[in-house]
């Protein structure tokens, strides 16, 4: 660690992104918002599942517990599906593009961001560190909802949910969620004024939310259930679907088993891509995402050099 954190012109690539890392911890921890955040999101999912292990409960109780083995892990694995189908879908990625843009947004109003510049920072270090308190941030939420899922499910319907399910089905959305994080990063590093990256970034996951509804609800309406699916959505849709990186939890279908003998949908839910479209497109939007915050940071220190 150099004697003065922001003087690190001569320490390696990965020494200036540990330097980087330990202050954006040290904020992280201190930030107050940050904090108001996660646990808003903590209430709001323990409150969501509590409701549906007393409904898995009470299905369980009708049947007389005459249900064989198969059915239970069915009944379970749709819990899991319908946690993240529900309200919650637009909560989480609120809540996580708020915090990518929480974790420069005071530094970028400040002029903290220039200020480091000046002093021989360089922009792909800066980006890294704030990306890996991102995925610090995301983890330990992901660690947390696996927990709280086992343990108010448990205490509610007295059953508990597969693990290598719940984990496994559970990865999709939060891979989502990295990505609304980072477009909330490049958001607040594209505008200088905290509130305005806070607006630009509601904006962008409402409008991305309600388009891809709009083109998920467009397919069930064109779809002809004489046939029997599926439904080809056209690539523009694709597109337009895909806008909102949430999309990715469709691989929870393939997890789950949730779907009929044409393997296509369950409850009105449509995989628009498949499992190898959806693969790219998170590696894609994950490198574009990586540059365009790389590149907005390094405008930033040509502009300070």
């Amino acid at each position: 660690m150099p004697e003065n954190e922001y003087e690190i012109n001569n320490v390696s690539p990965l020494h200036e992104t540990a330097a980087h890392l330990w202050k954006d911890l040290k904020v992280v921890r201190s930030n107050s918002v940050i904090l108001i955040l996660l646990v808003v999101i903590a209430c709001f999912s323990c409150i969501s599942i509590y409701s549906i292990a007393l409904d898995y409960e009470r299905e369980v109780s009708n049947d007389g517990g005459q249900l064989a083995a198969g059915e239970i892990e069915e009944l379970q694995n749709t819990c899991i599906f319908e946690f993240w189908s529900g309200t919650l879908t637009i909560i989480w990625p609120l809540t996580f593009g708020l915090l990518g843009a929480l974790l420069i947004s005071q530094e970028n109003e400040d002029g903290l961001v220039k200020y480091n510049f000046t002093y021989g920072s360089h922009s792909i270090p800066v980006y890294l560190s704030k990306f890996a308190s991102l995925s610090i941030l995301t983890i330990a939420a992901y660690l947390m909802f696996i927990l709280f899922f086992q343990l108010i499910f448990y205490f509610a319907s007295g059953d508990m949910v597969d693990f290598v399910i719940l984990a496994y089905a559970s990865a999709f959305p939060m891979a989502g969620l990295v990505l609304i994080g980072m477009i909330g990063l490049l958001l607040a590093s594209v505008v200088n004024k905290r509130y305005s990256a806070f607006i630009a970034l509601l904006m962008f996951v409402f409008i991305s939310y309600s388009l891809s509804n709009l083109v998920w609800s467009e397919g069930i309406n064109a779809f002809d259930l004489s046939t029997g699916g599926p439904y080809e959505f056209l690539t523009v849709n694709k597109i337009v679907y895909l806008l909102d990186p949430m999309t990715l939890k469709q691989g929870m279908l393939d997890v789950l088993g949730l779907c009929n003998t044409e393997d296509v949908f369950y409850q009105n839910y449509y995989q628009v891509v498949d499992g190898a479209s959806r693969a790219i497109y998170a590696f894609s939007a994950f490198i574009a995402l990586s540059i365009m915050n790389v590149y907005v940071l390094h405008r930033k220190h040509r502009s300070n050099s």
